[in-house]
């Protein structure tokens, strides 16, 4: 009995200890879908003590400089044609504090390329954490990204300030209804009441990525959902500062909006152009 019990711990997953008891390896990471092919890559501390993350190892910056994932197309495997940097170990790590979450949104194009018109495109993140005395490798479930109807969003810039931490800023969305049909709107998905509950906007400044810090707020499926007649406006101004912030010294940005109407029956995604941003004093 003694030897099967000790065989079965031998035998079980690989787990490394962090101090106060055994950390999961692999260690799971979160992955959803940011618009098109950019993925949002989200991992959470669920431990008593700080998880050291390499840098290059997650992406920082929406920047691939290592093979972070697996992306297959139709059913074939799209290689990857990015950076493979040789490093030596960092001076530093991203230092993520117990109950927090990192995330940071990955345009897969930059090193990865997908065909236009791909109906169905599988994505996985899969990584050794390099370097860090938290030794594990991080994995996610499989997201698949289907093709969908998309309705093009205009974004305007509502107002920008500069503060003593850096600035504010704001924008306009107006999304009209071209279709033939009433469309079923997702609060969340279209920014309801102003609110950002994931990460909608691809913000850039100064040629990189913003972080999203907001929240990522599991859902339920919503029982309303907002009607939208053919030809008709949803509008709303939505505050982007907390969410993606801005520090001093920026000088020039652009942020994108992209959503998917989550749980409505009308499935389709909503794309804005570019929307540039001067950050002055």
């Amino acid at each position: 009995m003694l030897l099967l019990a000790l065989t079965a711990v031998l035998t079980a997953a690989p787990f490394t200890f962090n101090g106060d008891r055994p950390m999961p390896n692999p260690y799971p990471v979160t992955l959803s879908s940011a618009g098109g092919h950019r993925v949002t890559v989200t991992i959470e501390n669920t431990r008593k003590k700080v998880l050291k993350l390499d840098r290059p190892s997650v992406g920082e910056g929406g920047e691939l400089r290592n093979n972070l994932f697996t992306v297959v197309a139709d059913g074939a495997r799209i290689e990857y044609r990015g950076m493979m940097a040789k490093r030596a170990p960092p001076d530093s790590f991203i230092e993520l504090r117990p109950g927090k979450r990192y995330s940071t949104t990955i345009d897969l194009t930059q090193a990865y390329a997908i065909p236009k018109g791909a109906k169905k495109v599988e994505v996985t993140f899969e990584h050794q954490n390099h370097f860090s005395p938290d030794d594990v490798r991080f994995e996610s479930k499989p997201l698949l990204i289907v093709a969908t109807p998309t309705l093009p969003v205009t974004l305007t810039l509502k107002s920008v300030k500069a503060t003593p931490g850096g600035f504010e800023y704001a924008v306009h969305l107006r999304l009209v209804n071209s279709t033939k049909a009433t469309l079923k709107l997702d609060g969340p998905s279209v920014l309801a009441g102003g609110r950002i509950t994931n990460s909608f906007f691809w913000v850039t400044v100064d040629g990189k990525a913003v972080m999203y810090e907001g929240m990522v707020k599991e859902r339920e499926t919503p029982t309303t959902f907002i009607d939208l007649p053919p030809g008709a406006a949803h509008e709303v101004d939505v505050d982007l500062t907390s969410a993606y912030p801005v520090r001093r010294g920026a000088k020039a940005g652009t942020v994108v909006f992209s959503s998917l109407n989550d749980f409505s029956p009308d499935q389709v995604r909503f794309e804005s152009e570019p929307l540039s941003i001067a950050f002055v004093k």
